[in-house]
Formats: C-alpha cells, structure tokens, sequence
C-alpha cells in the first residue's frame, strides 16, 4: 500500500499538532517533531509509538529546505540522528532524507567538511562484517569495472527521527554496514564535478549495509559543497581533516610540469655528465711509490686561481686496505687542509659464484685558491688485511700506491642539483596523488599485521 500522491498536510493523531507532506507517495512512516509519536503513514496516521530518546540535535538542515543537487531539485523531507560506540568511544552524526519527485529519495550526510550525497544502489556484489573482520588482507571488491578497497566496518543505531521516511526506524535496531572505497582519482575541477552525474564522481564509496535480515548497498560521493550551500542556503563548517571522498585537488598543468621534469633532468644531468667527463690538464704525471718509501712530498703548478684540481690514488692489494694522509701546502707554504683517503680492494668465491668488493682507487678534489706551485704531502696511516674463513686466494697487501694529479677539471655537481630538482618537478603531481591517498586512507579503521 501507499499513501494518497495528493496528500499535502496531516495532523498528528497523537498531538494535533500540523505536519507538511513532503515525501511523495513511497513514505511509510511520519515521526512528529513536537511529541516524538512515529506515525503509520500507509493506515491513516495512526499512533505506532513513541520513537525518541533524545532531544533534537542541533542541525545544519531543517525539514522543508529545498535545493539542486546535480541538476535536480530535492526537498529534506527527515532527520536521523544515529549514535556509534565501540572501544568506549561514542561517535554522533545526522543523516538527512530528501526528495525529488523525478528522482526519488536519497541521503546527506555532513561529515569533516563535506557534504556527501547517497543512493541506493543496485549491485550484485556484497561484503559482509564478517568477511571483513576475519579477512588477512585488505579486502576489495569489483563492481561495474571499478576497484574497491575495504575502508570500515560501523555498527549503528537511530537514536531521534523526525520527519517523513520510506522505511521504519527503530531505536532498538543495530545496522550492521561495510564501507568501500574507489580511489581513482581523476583531478577535475569543482565545476567539473558540479556538473557530473554520481556514478561519474570520483572518488566514490559503496556501503553494504544490514540490519536484521534486510540488505541495502548504497552509493556515496561528494558534492560541491559551495555550490551545495549557496542553493540549500546553509552555512559548511570547515575541517582541518581530508574526508576519504574529498575532491582530488587539481594539479595545474600536471602532464607539462611531468614532461618539463623529465626533459630537464635528461638535459641537466647530460651537461652534467659531460662536463665531469673533461680530464683537465695533467699536472702531476702518475708517480709509483712504494710503501715502504714513504712519507713522500710532490709538487705540482695551478695555472689559475680557482681551478678544480683532482689528485687520483691507486693501490696495488687484494684482499687488503691501507688509509693515507695527505696535506696540502699553497704557494706560500702555508697548510690548507689535511684528509684522509683509503684504497681496499676483496674478492672471493662462494656458492659457486665469484665476488668483488671494494676499490683500490681513491680521489680528492679541491679548489685552488691561488695560482702557483703546490706541495702534497702522502703519508702513511694504517693498513691490514683480510683472511677469508672459506678459503680462498691469500692476501696482497698494499704495497705500493700511484698518485697523479690534474688541474682545470669542470664540476657537473651543480648540473646534478639542477637535475634533482628537476626529478622533483617530475615526481610532485604523482606524489601529491600518493600522499592524497594516504591522507583519505587515514581513518580507515584496517591495520595491517606486522
């Protein structure tokens, strides 16, 4: 049965009190606001009982108010307030039922800044709290080509109803619902989003919700909620948390930012590369000298002031190391620095396979401050070597080292800065799509196991 499509007003039979018919012919149920009586809609407005349990709430809608969503006009025709707890813990919200009399019934909901708009949704799939709660992984599931990943499981009851509504809210009830979420995200505007269907919006969310033996699945996106405001005439609170079907935030120009990343870190880092390849001018021809020789000095001529200079060592070992000091003395025989370099070289075999580790070469580099003749001392610090417990070829110790220098090399460090920020530039859309998603998936109440 339904009630009359041409029926405007009723008075409540519990209270007298006048009461508007907003809610088209699918309603079964009226709870008066001012006594609280839930009224059979369908068998004349007769008194079925008492509903609520607590005083109306303050609201951001009232009954009545009027809207477009998507184009089409709604009424609010009812208000739930619903009441989770778990964990000693209690979380409040409010769920308001509107109508259209081309579209039929929906839901809003006010959630961290959001405005989210729910339907009832016609699916083959399903996942139930059970599933979820003894699943080892995360769970998902594919519904019209679109991937959806667990985000929560609530357990909720009405606890004050007020207005009309298609089916009988009940206080002694727990509605048992499996939230989903489809993260794509596909960067739109917020005028693109204002004019797109719901099954177009994304992100999205299903929602498999039971309560006795009644099944729905329900589908969520977010408005526009300036939009959403400036027709229902409503205020939005601000939210200083991302609610999981928060608009993706649009990346100017995303795909030119990635190309003109990539294609300056290709450039930079060549130039780069090229530059470092240039071996100067030699300065100080390669020189062998025992260990047993030193401490040695070498002298070698900068030409010009601020020229990068590289000296190279080169041990001899295997499967040993020795560290040298080496100190630098300028024109006017002053010392500029001290450091300490160190040539290793180890190599085996082990499950068949041979193995290296190490380098015998070493490097230095530094600016000249000064042209003129510079002096470099070598000395000898610590060395050793290293038996292998396997077995294996028996070790050289370093017993000698070849040094050389070169003046006037070019540095591609800056080159390779530039590249980096370049790669940076590249990387920023994708990353800001990643940390989004973390962000959504915060309040996801899945922990994976370690």
């Amino acid at each position: 049965m339904s009630r009359a499509a041409d029926l405007l007003a009723v008075n409540c039979t519990a209270c007298g009190a006048g009461l508007d018919v907003l809610g088209g012919g699918r309603v079964i149920v009226h709870v008066c606001p001012y006594c609280s009586t839930a009224l059979d809609a369908v068998e004349g407005y007769r008194a079925l009982r008492k509903f609520n349990e607590t005083p109306r709430p303050d609201t951001m809608l009232e009954i009545g108010q009027s809207g477009d969503i998507f184009g089409v006009r709604y009424t609010v025709i009812g208000l739930l307030q619903l009441e989770e707890r778990w964990g000693g813990r209690t979380w409040q919200w409010i769920d308001y039922q509107i109508f259209s009399p081309t579209h039929g019934y929906a839901w809003l909901t006010f959630e961290q800044g959001e405005v989210i708009f729910t339907r009832r949704h016609r699916s083959d799939c399903w996942l139930s709290a059970h599933s979820a709660e003894t699943a080892n992984s995360r769970l998902s599931v594919w519904e019209r080509g679109r991937r959806y990943v667990y985000y929560e499981t609530s357990n909720s009851r009405v606890i004050y109803a007020e207005g009309e509504f298609t089916w009988v809210p009940r206080s002694d009830k727990v509605t048992s619902s499996v939230s989903v979420l489809h993260l794509a995200m596909d960067g739109r505007s917020r005028a693109e989003v204002k004019n797109a269907g719901p099954a177009d919006c994304v992100p999205s969310m299903l929602t498999f919700s039971k309560s006795g033996m009644e099944r729905e699945v329900y589908h969520s996106v977010a408005l526009d909620k300036y939009a959403f405001a400036e027709s229902f005439g409503c205020s939005m609170p601000r939210s200083y948390r991302m609610h999981p079907l928060s608009p993706m935030p649009r990346t100017p120009n995303g795909k030119f930012l990635i190309w003109l990343g990539l294609a300056g870190v290709v450039l930079s880092a060549g130039i780069g590369m090229s530059l470092s390849a240039v071996s100067g001018d030699l300065v100080l021809p390669g020189q062998t000298v025992r260990a047993a020789d030193l401490p040695r000095e070498f002298t070698f001529e900068v030409e010009n002031a601020g020229d990068l200079v590289s000296v190279d060592l080169r041990g001899n070992g295997s499967n040993s190391w020795a560290t040298y000091e080496l100190e630098l003395t300028d024109p006017e025989d002053q010392l500029l620095f001290s450091a300490a370099r160190g040539v290793e070289y180890y190599y085996g075999r082990e499950g068949g396979e041979n193995w290296s580790e190490g380098d015998n070469a070493a490097q230095l580099k530094f600016h000249a401050p000064v042209a003129g003749s510079y002096t470099l001392g070598l000395y000898p610090d610590e060395s050793g070597i290293w038996t292998n417990p396997k077995g294996g070829p028996a070790p050289q110790q370093q017993s000698e080292i070849r040094i050389r220098a070169h003046s006037g090399l070019a540095s591609g460090f800056a080159l390779y800065m530039l590249a980096l920020g370049f790669a940076l530039l590249a990387a920023f859309p994708g990353g800001r799509h990643l940390l989004n998603r973390k962000m959504r998936m915060a309040g996801s109440d899945w922990e994976d196991e370690d």
